[in-house]
């Protein structure tokens, strides 16, 4: 009798999921729809670019993102509609949407988190990525990056290096800092190759000693010896918002809580961890306007479930090196978000580009 109980109810729940995915996917499909009669021009200003650039003689660049993204689009106009951003961003959308139902079902769980949170980036993932632009071929890179980390071989040092390989071809071909992110997420990958399990807490809390003493002693001797490096990846956001102050359409612009107009790494370094607490937990947006509760609902509600996820990963509550490969790249994704964020819809955006990565670890921390 247990049993059949425990049955229907997870026959109850794999058909409300099913349900609420189709609303969802009915939902972007208006928004794909309408944004652009909704939304100003600013949302698009990214996508017109890139329509420009596909109707101008374009060539292959490093790191040159608008070209690359321009010249992929333009090859996927040989075989579909790409000559608009309404038609182009509804071929993105349909070729989307079997990677969006796929996650939905692989590791949405009935829980008003998940729920929560998957209605919301059914809302996001239309207005801020499914067109032709950058944000839309990240989506499609970190399905890349999910598959290779999920269904490749369990704890496989050439599955690693795949990973981080392919977080250095995105730096070469779209976004450079994307090397910080890939020497992180090697980074954490060599962590958690460690024995942990096989040392005494001892030992353990010697090792973790050890790194911090050694990447202390190396972030000082870069400030010492070649500062310049520091303050490129420290003021890589500041360089940018310095000439947006007075821009009324920066209303969620971050600028550092301590001025530093001397460069000192010092403040730089105390300007990033109040940075990451105020991305994390964006609550100064609440005074900015009732249109950003829901943002600050999201973040707040993601936030708890990272931290939820790292915890479970450092107690060894998790034994799929799978789920490991992930965390990895997560948790460097979001430190080198971090440096470069210039605003919060900035962080928004290139945040649900990255849902393919982001989403899952909710499902992963649900069944432990």
């Amino acid at each position: 009798m247990k049993m059949d109980t425990l049955s229907e109810v997870k026959k109850q729940n794999q058909m409300q999921t099913a349900f609420f995915i189709c609303i969802c996917i009915v939902l972007s499909a208006f928004l794909q729809a309408a944004k652009f009669s909704i939304f100003p021009d600013k949302y698009f200003y990214d996508a017109s670019s890139v329509q420009e650039i596909m109707r101008a003689t374009v060539h292959f660049g490093f790191a040159d993102s608008y070209a690359n993204t321009a010249l992929l689009f333009r090859i996927i106009g040989l075989f579909f509609p790409m000559e608009s951003q309404l038609w182009g961003g509804f071929v993105v959308w349909a070729l989307s949407i079997p990677f969006f139902v796929w996650i939905g079902c692989k590791y949405l769980r009935p829980t008003w988190e998940h729920y929560m949170l998957f209605g919301v980036y059914s809302v996001l993932l239309p207005v801020f990525v499914w067109n032709t632009h950058k944000e839309a071929l990240q989506f499609f890179f970190f399905v890349f990056v999910i598959f290779t980390c999920i269904y490749c071989k369990e704890k496989s040092l050439i599955v690693d290096g795949l990973v981080v390989t392919l977080l250095l071809l995105w730096s070469f071909l779209f976004r450079s800092y994307y090397i910080i992110i890939a020497a992180g997420a090697a980074f954490f990958l060599v962590l958690a190759r460690l024995p942990w399990r096989a040392w005494s807490p001892r030992q353990r809390k010697l090792l973790i000693g050890v790194i911090i003493c050694v990447g202390v002693t190396a972030f000082i001797l870069t400030a010492l010896l070649k500062p310049e490096i520091l303050i490129k990846l420290f003021d890589g956001r500041m360089s940018v918002n310095r000439t947006r102050g007075n821009d009324p359409d920066a209303n969620t612009i971050i600028l550092d809580v301590i001025a530093n107009p001397n460069h000192t790494i010092r403040l730089y370094v105390i300007n990033y961890v109040l940075t990451a607490f105020r991305l994390m937990f964006p609550l100064e947006l609440i005074i900015k306007g009732v249109q950003y509760v829901p943002f600050v609902l999201l973040q707040t509600c993601w936030t708890g479930l990272l931290c939820r996820s790292t915890y479970q990963a450092i107690c060894r509550e998790w034994t799929s090196w799978s789920e490991k490969r992930l965390l990895a790249v997560v948790l460097a994704w979001y430190l080198v978000a971090f440096l470069f964020e210039p605003d919060f819809g900035s962080f928004i955006r290139h945040q649900a580009a990255a849902f393919p990565i982001v989403f899952p670890l909710m499902g992963i921390i649900f069944d432990y």
